[in-house]
């Protein structure tokens, strides 16, 4: 886990952590409720 961090503040520095922290748990919401539906 920490290391998508450091790869992603390595590539995008000027986002800060939360807003990837925000993504990833979107992602796996997202993720989660497609296989609920499908």
């Amino acid at each position: 886990m920490k290391l998508v961090l450091d790869i992603h503040m390595s590539i995008e520095p000027q986002l800060p952590c939360s807003t990837i922290l925000m993504v990833l748990l979107l992602g796996t919401f997202a993720s989660r409720h497609i296989k609920l539906l499908t």
